[in-house]
């Protein structure tokens, strides 16, 4: 099974021309390599109005990946 890897905002560029072609969800998959949950999941994230927001999907991965990261637990005195 492939490791989990997080979708790149290249990527997220080619999921918009994907759909503005009226590629359906399996297309876009097989061309990303990606499942088609994932992709579903990235869509449901990046709607704005309605439509795919490759630059708004790509600041919330941004706002969740810097609350991810977390301080260190041991101070420098310890």
């Amino acid at each position: 099974m492939e490791s989990y890897r997080r979708i790149r905002s290249e990527e997220r560029a080619t999921i918009l021309v994907l759909v503005q072609n009226g590629k359906n969800q399996a297309d876009r998959a097989k061309a990303l390599g990606r499942n088609q949950s994932s992709l579903s999941r990235e869509l449901a994230k990046g709607l704005e109005k309605g439509a795919y927001n490759p630059f708004l999907a790509q600041r919330e991965a941004e706002k969740r990946a810097a609350y991810r990261k977390s301080s260190l637990k041991i101070d420098a005195q310890t």
